[in-house]
């Protein structure tokens, strides 16, 4: 206690108490705005890594919509030229039939 009132008077002694509250004041501002630029700094940083990984993300969706495109209009390509061969043998069986049948009348 005698140290703190021994430092108090000493500091009143030599300088007045509203420079010496603008000091505080003054240092104070400064860490608090240092503080403050920190963290700016840092929620930017974590801004860009998300971003950066949504770009990322999004190039692997549009690749993955891709191979899906391509496998659907591959697999539709296949199955109307299945469903082609099917109608195109039940064509023949057709033109078949009305050829035995036609041997047969006669």
């Amino acid at each position: 206690m005698y140290y703190k009132n021994t430092v108090l008077c000493y500091l009143n002694s030599y300088l007045p108490l509203g420079l010496i509250l603008q000091t505080m004041f003054s240092y104070f501002y400064r860490v608090t705005v240092q503080l403050l630029e920190k963290s700016i700094a840092d929620y930017r940083d974590a801004l860009t890594k998300e971003r950066k990984e949504r770009t990322e993300l999004q190039e692997k969706r549009d690749a993955l919509t891709r191979e899906i495109d391509s496998f659907k209009m591959s697999f539709s390509r296949y199955m109307n030229e299945l469903n082609r061969r099917i109608d195109q043998a039940k064509q023949d069986q057709i033109d078949l039939t009305k050829e035995v049948s036609y041997d047969v009348i006669q």
